[in-house]
């Protein structure tokens, strides 16, 4: 989903290169390519924005959208003054100068770049949501009661604690602790610890 938004922003800042920016009585309105026949580079900064910007979505390294949207947010904010000093340099210019709707549609394409770049990764999200089974080692949704490859029922554990805010006695308590605890970590022997307990209650 992020790849396909990614896309659809990047050949959207391309079509900044044709809608109009301002405009002048007689003279007409002028956008990007025009600019380019002034003498102005325009152009050439969208072109090379719009480029990387593809080139983030085909790697999938969305976070630089976050910097692709700095630029282009710096590149309107720039060329707004830039341009609106450098045509108004005369009284009757500067009477004469109407500003366009593309500086807003530029403007939007900006925030779009910075709400791919900062939206949660779906990918990272599932991740999240999977624990390891007890038995097989295998990844499962962490409200399996099954496991899907080994077909061993897990323990049933009320609340499954992050490893880094895991409180537990480290000292293993037989071989077995040992081995969990050294090649599994904190949370499969806390896990190991519950069937335990579970177990012995039965």
């Amino acid at each position: 989903m992020k790849k396909v938004a990614g896309l659809f922003v990047s050949a959207a800042l391309l079509i900044v290169l044709f809608v109009p920016l301002f405009s002048i009585p007689i003279l007409g309105s002028f956008n990007a390519i025009k600019l380019q026949e002034q003498g102005n580079s325009l152009l050439i900064e969208i072109v090379i924005c719009s480029f990387l910007a593809f080139i983030i979505a085909i790697t999938g390294n969305y976070r630089g959208f976050i910097f692709i949207g700095i630029i282009v947010a710096g590149d309107v904010t720039y060329n707004l003054y830039r341009i609106g000093t450098g045509i108004a340099g005369n009284e009757l210019t500067k009477s004469l100068l109407q500003y366009e709707w593309g500086w807003g549609y530029w403007a939007l394409v900006a925030i779009a770049f910075f709400i791919i770049g900062f939206s949660k990764d779906e990918k990272t999200e599932r991740i999240k949501a999977l624990k390891i089974c007890l038995f097989c080692a295998e990844d499962i949704k962490i409200d399996a009661s099954i496991c899907r490859y080994c077909g061993k029922e897990q323990p049933i554990i009320e609340k499954v604690i992050p490893e880094s805010e895991l409180i537990i006695e480290d000292v293993p308590e037989d071989e077995e602790e040992a081995r969990i605890l050294t090649f599994e970590g904190k949370i499969a022997l806390e896990n190991y610890r519950e069937k335990k307990k579970l177990l012995s209650n039965e």
